[in-house]
Order: C-alpha cells, then structure tokens, then sequence
C-alpha cells in the first residue's frame, strides 16, 4: 500500500513535515517501508515484529503526538478512521 507524501501526511494530522520524515526514516530502517524515487513510500509486507518494537512505535507516537498537542483520543479516532480496528 502506498503512504501519503511527507508533506500530505503531515497536513493530515496537523504535525511538522520533519516529525514524518523522522518518522518515515524510522519505520524504513526498521524494514516497514521502503521508499522508490519517483513511485513513492510503501509498506512492506508482513513482517515479523514483536511486542517490544510495537510499543516502542507506539510510545514515539505518543510522544510525537503529545509535543504536537494531539491527545490521545484524537490519535485513536485517526487510527480507527483509516481501518485500525484489527
């Protein structure tokens, strides 16, 4: 699936265009994403993660989220907006 540009993601969720790229370079080292000049940033496919690397994502987005004045509700009505409800 492709991800929204930095710049789109970012207007999306009110946060500075940095906080995503961050963000981004992040989940690409991680082996999440990948990044195609030109095509644009996709998520890979599955992957093995575990628990420890999950909430270690989860608590940079707090964080992120928190330094941005988003609260935690709004994070949650995002996630459940774009199918988070695994």
């Amino acid at each position: 699936k492709r991800l929204p540009t930095v710049r789109e993601l970012a207007i999306q969720i009110h946060v500075n265009p940095n906080t995503v790229a961050r963000s981004y370079r992040e989940l690409e080292r991680k082996g999440f994403i990948e990044t195609f000049i030109g095509r644009g940033t996709f998520v890979k496919g599955k992957q093995n993660t575990d628990k420890a690397e999950i909430d270690t994502l989860i608590e940079n987005l707090i964080k992120t989220a928190r330094e941005n004045g988003i609260s935690i509700s709004e994070i949650i009505k995002k996630i459940e907006e774009r199918g988070g409800d695994v």
